[in-house]
């Protein structure tokens, strides 16, 4: 019990020394967000097997709360500010860890075709999710609007 007791004070030691360098380091951090580099979706379900879902539902829902963040830069045509090539490899990353997640294909339908006209790559990802998802009209809905009014 000694050992537990010594290893939790030290612990508490040391957070209670590093919190002044952790808030002298947030005061200084800039308010740009970054998306960053998201492996592929492949690499991701043969590396963490059961828990492709939940990391899936938390890919989008990064993509989601990042593209959010974007509004005002959006809003003023800025669109070069917005990472969309990242943001498309997360989307994809997500798709095939989860393709039941109805929220991703639909943020990737309204924002790669409308934004950016990336067409081709959201029938891809449609296309990939009609594969499991054969009981959604939504999904043949978006892949024939897709062709119809942008191809």
């Amino acid at each position: 019990m000694k050992k537990y007791f010594l290893a939790l004070s030290i612990l508490l030691l040391l957070y209670i020394l590093y919190l002044p360098h952790y808030h002298e380091l947030n005061k200084n951090r800039t308010n740009i967000q970054k998306l960053g580099y998201t492996p592929t979706g492949k690499f991701y379900k043969s590396l963490v097997g059961e828990y492709r879902w939940f990391l899936g539902d938390y890919l989008s829902f990064k993509s989601i709360v990042y593209y959010g963040g974007k509004t005002e830069f959006l809003q003023k045509g800025e669109f070069n500010q917005v990472e969309y090539y990242n943001l498309y490899r997360t989307v994809e990353a997500s798709v095939i860890l989860n393709p039941y997640n109805e929220d991703i294909y639909y943020f990737a339908q309204g924002t790669f075709t409308w934004d950016i006209g990336r067409v081709k790559e959201v029938n891809v990802i449609l296309d990939y999710v009609f594969k499991y998802r054969t009981w959604d009209y939504k999904i043949p809905f978006f892949l024939g609007f897709n062709h119809a009014y942008f191809l």
